[in-house]
């Protein structure tokens, strides 16, 4: 199919949109990924089309900072442990989120990531952390999960 070579159907839709719907084709649950500003590693495990959150929450997560604003998708994730930050050096979306779904730990597990800032990793890697044991099984034929 046009999807699997990269190629779009034009019909329907502008040029705008069909980059960003290639930009986007490789990022689905199971991704492993490297963080583009921070450099930490994750996966994949929940997207939404756009930001759908208050505002007190965007202008906590900084999205006027972001070049894609908040119209682009954006990813639920797990951190490897490794990589992860004490709760003290997180942004306060951050630990939003990470309280809301997980209660007090003290490290985030889950973060919730612009597109514009996921960069799949094309070798894949295995992910340490008590949630990604739990929730995912690695497969080595799409390096990921």
């Amino acid at each position: 199919s046009s999807w699997l070579t990269g190629a779009l159907p034009s019909e329907g839709c502008s040029l705008e949109q069909q980059v960003r719907l290639a930009a986007g084709r490789h990022i689905v649950p199971g991704t492993c990924f490297i963080h583009r500003l921070r450099g930490y590693r994750g996966v994949v495990i929940g997207c939404e089309a756009w930001l759908n959150a208050s505002t007190a929450c965007k202008e906590m997560l900084g999205v006027e900072w972001f070049q894609r604003g908040e119209l682009q998708p954006f990813y639920h994730c797990i951190v490897d442990k490794r990589d992860r930050l004490p709760r003290a050096e997180l942004q306060p979306f951050h630990h939003f989120i990470t309280n809301g779904l997980h209660g007090n730990h003290a490290d985030a597990e889950i973060t919730f990531v612009a597109e514009e800032n996921i960069v799949p990793s094309e070798f894949g890697f295995s992910l340490e952390g008590s949630l990604a044991s739990q929730l995912l099984v690695r497969c080595e034929e799409l390096k990921g999960y």
